[in-house]
């Protein structure tokens, strides 16, 4: 025993050295030695270099505070066994090393007794050396409140702050404020499993110099399932954090879950963003999103759900972010504006993936600013959404696609893809399935390559029109964008009337877009009940700038320089014109 009335437990020998003053209390038990009264040094005896905290007076009733037991354990060099243990702490403890059996019995109890102005509720404190073996649970008592005022703000519930070269098997927190504190250089964390329940912030990585390895991280409600206005109106409201990832050299997890709670990547302390790579990103949920500012971060494979009119997956403002698999799900039929995907900045690249879409006023996947490329994507609409904007939209920066495909057209007037702005866009879509789309008039420096043939009303008449009026019969004209090349195949058949007062060129308004003078070619498959003068030759040409076409003569023998009322007699039946052609879109 240390103290009288203690859970006693530890087993001690004397070490040979006398003369030394008594030391009854648990805080002066120093590298684990007691002085007795008769000036006797005692020693405590170890298992294999590991001690119970109940060997340094801990009661672990999870009644009876046991801070001072705790802090007299935790400058020893021993591993400090908490292995089934409910242990009550009024302020924080620290340790070397620490060893826990499960999350279910070996727990650290605080609640609203506890020192708010501490920096954390339990410290590592040794670089290269201290772990946690087993498993612990730093457990937080909140009460059932509505309001995050309300909430008790405990400080982080775990810190190894500057600690570098940690091991930590598995690490729990629930009911907390804040989680992990892992700030300034932690380089060279290897950790197994950490899970974490916090309402404001769940984990802070930001300074490390070296690779910062974790297994899984975990970020649930655990400790507040019970409590449903917390749950509800605090948890829930949008504005929890998971992980906060500053200033990291060697960024590496393999699984990152969260359940509405944000990550975010971001310039840190060193004045960069993190580098590394994360395996598995599971954003499952309300508001469970990324957020990338900074940093250069590779995710092997995405997935996201979410239901909130006010919710996005991924938002990148800066910095390089590449995604490989995704998944995304938005459940959401009502009036959000908001992206499910956006680039705002910096670089987003996605692979290939599924985008499954209820949203109806928003875009899947924008692109506002930076570049966004996006690999082989499946666009699934939802054969009852009625869709107003486009599955995918730029207003700026740069787009690439790469063959994405769409399905479900639904009932909606929105487009597979909508393009009114940007920089310039490499686009390649072969499978619209009934989508349509929308991009600028002039294609600038932009490259498009789309399978979707569109159509147009081509219609036929003078420089002075007068009281020409045919009657048509077949008036289409279908082209499609192949890089940039209009093909296109226009048909008309028409009668005339008994005009008199039209005069000068014939011409053909087409419809077809993103005309230029430069032709590659243009034919008459069919040309019937015209009239020709002598040794008339006519061939297409298309007036640059406008969607128009003339015919003009090929020889100047005998002939005027431009079809006209000569060649398109009054109250004629069956006249019948049509050209097909390749130009360079402007």
């Amino acid at each position: 025993y240390a103290t009288s009335g203690d859970s006693g437990g530890g087993r001690w020998k004397q070490n040979g050295v006398i003369g030394q003053t008594v030391s009854q209390s648990p805080a002066q038990l120093v590298n684990g030695l007691l002085n007795d009264a008769l000036g006797n040094q005692w020693a405590i005896l170890s298992n294999n270099n590991t001690i119970s905290v109940k060997a340094f007076g801990a009661i672990a009733d999870g009644l009876t505070d046991d801070t001072a037991a705790c802090n007299a354990a935790g400058v020893t060099d021993y591993v400090i066994d908490i292995s089934g243990l409910f242990i009550f702490i009024t302020d924080k403890v620290s340790f070397k090393y620490l060893k826990g059996n499960s999350v279910g019995d070996s727990k650290f109890i605080v609640d609203g007794t506890f020192n708010l102005s501490a920096s954390s509720i339990l410290r590592l404190t040794e670089s290269d050396k201290s772990f946690i073996h087993g498993a612990v649970h730093v457990q937080c008592t909140q009460p059932n409140v509505s309001t995050r005022a309300e909430a008790i703000q405990y400080p982080w519930a775990l810190d190894f702050v500057g600690i570098t070269r940690i091991n930590i098997q598995q690490f729990r927190c629930s009911g907390a404020w804040n989680g992990v504190n892992a700030t300034g250089n932690t380089g060279g964390a290897k950790i197994d499993t950490m899970e974490i329940g916090a309402l404001n912030e769940g984990l802070n990585v930001d300074g490390a110099l070296d690779f910062w390895h974790a297994t899984t991280l975990h970020f649930w409600p655990f400790g507040f399932t019970l409590l449903p206005n917390v749950l509800n109106n605090i948890y829930y409201d949008g504005t929890t954090i998971g992980p906060r990832f500053g200033s990291v050299d060697g960024l590496d997890i393999k699984t990152l879950s969260t359940f509405r709670t944000k990550v975010i990547n971001e310039s840190g302390n060193l004045s960069r963003g993190p580098f590394g790579n994360i395996g598995i990103l599971q954003l499952d949920g309300s508001f469970s999103s990324i957020t990338h500012s900074a940093g250069h971060v590779s995710v092997s494979s995405l997935y996201s759900t979410s239901g909130d009119d006010n919710d996005r997956a991924i938002l990148c403002t800066g910095g390089e972010l590449t995604i490989g698999t995704h998944d995304t799900t938005p459940f959401i039929n009502s009036v959000t504006t908001i992206p499910c995907v956006e680039c705002n900045g910096g670089s987003l690249s996605m692979g290939v993936g599924v985008a499954r879409a209820s949203m109806v006023n928003s875009a899947n996947y924008q692109c506002t600013s930076g570049q966004m490329s996006l690999g082989v994507t499946e666009f699934r609409g939802g054969v009852n959404t009625n869709r107003t904007i486009g599955f995918i939209n730029q207003t700026g920066g740069r787009l690439t696609l790469v063959k994405p495909r769409f399905r479900d057209k639904g009932t909606g007037t929105g487009n597979a893809l909508t393009v009114t702005g940007g920089d310039f866009s490499t686009i390649d879509i072969d499978s619209f399935v009934g989508w349509d789309y929308l991009i600028p008039a002039t294609l600038g420096a932009s490259i498009y390559n789309l399978s979707n043939v569109k159509s147009s009303t081509p219609t036929i008449s003078f420089e002075t029109n007068g009281d020409f009026v045919p009657t048509y019969t077949t008036n289409t004209c279908s082209y499609v964008i192949k890089d940039n090349f209009i093909d296109f195949d226009l048909s008309l058949n028409f009668d005339t009337n008994a005009y008199t007062t039209a005069a000068g060129p014939m011409r053909i308004e087409s419809g077809i877009p993103h005309v230029s003078a430069v032709t590659v070619g243009l034919n008459i498959v069919d040309m019937s009940n015209f009239v020709f003068g002598v040794n008339q030759q006519f061939n297409p040409i298309i007036e640059s700038t406008v969607s128009r076409l003339r015919m003009r003569t090929a020889n100047t023998g005998g002939g005027n320089a431009n079809f006209n009322t000569s060649n398109i007699p009054a109250s004629t039946t069956g006249i019948a014109l049509r050209i097909s052609g390749r130009y360079r879109a402007s």
